[in-house]
């Protein structure tokens, strides 16, 4: 996911923000854009795709997506999931509250105490 932001500042604090998402893979940012890896099931592909239709969610002013289906190497890849579970995400989200929940079927953040998923 590349975050096109309006400032550099955001940019490094759109990428900070997702440090410790369980699903990052990846991080960084170069002037405005942000860089962001992330694996997700093909269950949660609206995860990734919300943001790209709907740049706005995030502050930035474009969100371009793109999806590996074929993935070569690793051969298997996990999330990095936390000993502790928290009750809001480490983005910032609030899964408790979320109305993606029912609007998207969403397990919820998987190092959030609300997650119902099994990964």
């Amino acid at each position: 996911m590349i975050v096109e932001m309006p400032s550099v500042e955001l940019a490094e604090r759109n990428a900070q923000k997702m440090r410790n998402c369980p699903r990052l893979i990846l991080s960084g940012f170069t002037s405005n854009f942000a860089y962001n890896l992330f694996i997700i099931s093909e269950r949660e592909r609206w995860w990734a795709e919300y943001p790209a239709e709907h740049p706005e969610v995030l502050g930035a002013k474009s969100v371009h997506l793109e999806i590996v289906e074929n993935l070569l190497h690793p051969d298997e890849s996990r999330m990095s999931l936390p000993v502790e579970r928290f009750e809001v995400a480490p983005c910032g989200s609030d899964c408790g509250s979320c109305p993606s929940r029912e609007e998207f079927d969403c397990q919820g953040c998987p190092a959030t105490i609300h997650y119902i998923g099994t990964e």
